[in-house]
């Protein structure tokens, strides 16, 4: 993969559909060229589809700001082949959750991570000021297998496994940034970044 001279404004236009034919052709030819891009143009459209269409206008900052923390996680994943990293695909605390949809409690907050052909699904709700309960699920996982889930970070270390459903919780968990890690009996499987 190569993730070197994407333009992320220029991407965030296509999405947005503000492109002039011709830019919109050049950008499609760049796209299909690079599997960064193309990756990235991918699991846009899945949060694209999440979001209102009146939503999706106004959300430009909110737009790059996400296609930038995919960059960075791809760079990452670049560097460490010896097991998957987690790309953000959607969080509510970037991207607005459609009318309609968000839960009762405002202040809860949806992440998808994609991992591989699998994904990680997590919901944060507001435990007191400064913390959250934190459920999981990891989601079209191959395995049945109970895989460990370990939570680091500068003050805090958790772990839990997963149930027979691939969902695990951690009940309280301090905001910050953690690294998880998604692990099968001593092996790490997947790595995510995560900030709370």
């Amino acid at each position: 993969m190569n993730s070197e001279g994407i333009d992320f404004k220029k991407i965030a236009a296509y999405l947005q559909g503000k492109l002039k034919a011709n830019e919109k052709k050049a950008t499609e030819k760049e796209i299909a060229q690079n599997p960064v891009l193309k990756t990235l143009i991918e699991m846009s459209l899945d949060w694209k589809s999440e979001l209102a269409d009146k939503n999706w206008q106004q959300a430009g900052k909110s737009v790059h700001a996400l296609l930038s923390k995919q960059l960075d996680e791809i760079k990452a994943a670049e560097k460490n082949t010896q097991w998957m990293r987690g790309i953000t695909t959607f969080d509510s605390k970037l991207l607005p959750i459609p009318e309609g949809v968000r839960p009762a409690t405002v202040d809860t907050r949806r992440i998808k991570i994609q991992l591989g052909n699998s994904q990680l699904d997590i919901s944060l709700y507001p435990v007191s000021t400064g913390s959250y309960e934190l459920i999981g699920q990891l989601i079209d996982w191959n395995s049945v297998d109970i895989h460990t889930i370990v939570l680091k970070g500068s003050n805090q270390s958790l772990s839990a496994d997963t149930n027979q459903f691939q969902l695990f919780q951690f009940p309280r968990v301090s905001a910050g940034h953690y690294s998880m890690k998604v692990k099968l009996g001593r092996k790490i499987i997947a790595v995510i970044d995560l900030d709370l």
